[in-house]
C-alpha cells in the first residue's frame, strides 16, 4: 500500500504525519517504508541522514538509467521501519520534467512490487512539480493534512484541483483522506476552520484531529518517532489513531484482488 501524504501548502504538518503515522504503523507490526521525497529532506534529517551525504537515496530513482530500490533503503533503529533518505541533488529533478520521456511513472515503477505486502509512506515537498506528479501516480491513496486556520483551506482548494486533473489523466479516481492538523480548541481559528471542513469536506474528512503538540518538535530533535519517544502524548496517540485505521483500510484492499 502507497500512502502519500501531500499538500500544495508548506507547514501544515506533511513531513511529522509521515515520521509518525508510519512509525506507528511499524510499531503496530506493518513492515513501513518512509520515502524522502523533498528537496529540503526533512524527513532524512528527522532520521539522522543529513541530505548532501545520501547516496544513493530517493534521488537515485530518477537518474538514467533509475537505481533499484533495494539499494537506496537504510535501516533504522526503529523495527520494522526503513526509510529512503535523499540528496541536495534531489532538486535537480524538477528541472529534467519533460525531457525524458515517461519520467512521470519512476517513482511507481520503483515501488510497485516493493508495495505489495508492505506500508511505504511517501513525503511530498509543496511544490506542483515532476516530483509530486510522480507520488500522485504511485498513490494508492493521498492523505491531505490541513492545518486548522484559514489560508490552509485555501491550500487545500489548490490541491484538490490537482488531484482533479491527475484523475484525468490517469482515467480513475484518487482516494484522498483529509487530515486536520496543528488544532487547538483552545483558539476560535481552529475551531471554525474544523466546523468549515466538516461541512465542506464530511466525506473525506478523518474523524479525529492531529493536535498542536510540543512534542513533535522535541521528538523531531530527537531524531526519534514520537511512538518511541512519547507514545503517550496527545499528538503520538493521535498519530496512532490515525496508523491503526490506516492499517485496518490496507487490510481490506489486499484482500480485494486488482482487476486490470
Amino acid at each position: 500500500m502507497i500512502t502519500v501524504v501531500a499538500n500544495l501548502k508548506g507547514g501544515v504538518g506533511k513531513t511529522s504525519l509521515v515520521a509518525n503515522v508510519g512509525s506507528w504503523l511499524a510499531k503496530l507490526g506493518s513492515e513501513t517504508l518512509l520515502v524522502d521525497l523533498d528537496p529540503q529532506a526533512s524527513l532524512s534529517r528527522h532520521f539522522g541522514f543529513m541530505k548532501r551525504d545520501i547516496e544513493p537515496g530517493t534521488q537515485c530513482l530518477f537518474d538514467t538509467p533509475p537505481s533499484s530500490l533495494m539499494p537506496c533503503i537504510r535501516a533504522t533503529e526503529f523495527e520494522g521501519l526503513q526509510i529512503v533518505p535523499t540528496a541536495s541533488r534531489l532538486a535537480m529533478v524538477e528541472r529534467r520534467a519533460g525531457i525524458i520521456k515517461g519520467q512521470g511513472l519512476q517513482l511507481a515503477n520503483s515501488l510497485r512490487e516493493f508495495a505489495v505486502d508492505r506500508e511505504v509512506f511517501v513525503d511530498c515537498g509543496p511544490q506542483a512539480g515532476l516530483l509530486m506528479i510522480n507520488a500522485l501516480a504511485a498513490a494508492d491513496r493521498i492523505i491531505i493534512p490541513v492545518q486548522t486556520e484559514y489560508l490552509a483551506l485555501e491550500g487545500l482548494r489548490n490541491m484538490l484541483r490537482t488531484l482533479a486533473m491527475l484523475e484525468q489523466s490517469r482515467g480513475r479516481q484518487c482516494e484522498y483522506l483529509v487530515v486536520p492538523t496543528m488544532y487547538d480548541r483552545r483558539t476560535r481559528a481552529s475551531r471554525i476552520a474544523l466546523v468549515d471542513l466538516q461541512r465542506d469536506y464530511e466525506e473525506h474528512l478523518w474523524s479525529s484531529v492531529i493536535p498542536v503538540d510540543t512534542q513533535f518538535r522535541d521528538a523531531s530533535r530527537a531524531q526519534r518517532p514520537l511512538a518511541w519517544y512519547r507514545p503517550q502524548s496527545p499528538g503520538s496517540e493521535a498519530c496512532h489513531r490515525l496508523a491503526m485505521e490506516l492499517g485496518t483500510m490496507s487490510d481490506v484492499m489486499y484482500e480485494v484482488p486488482l482487476v486490470g
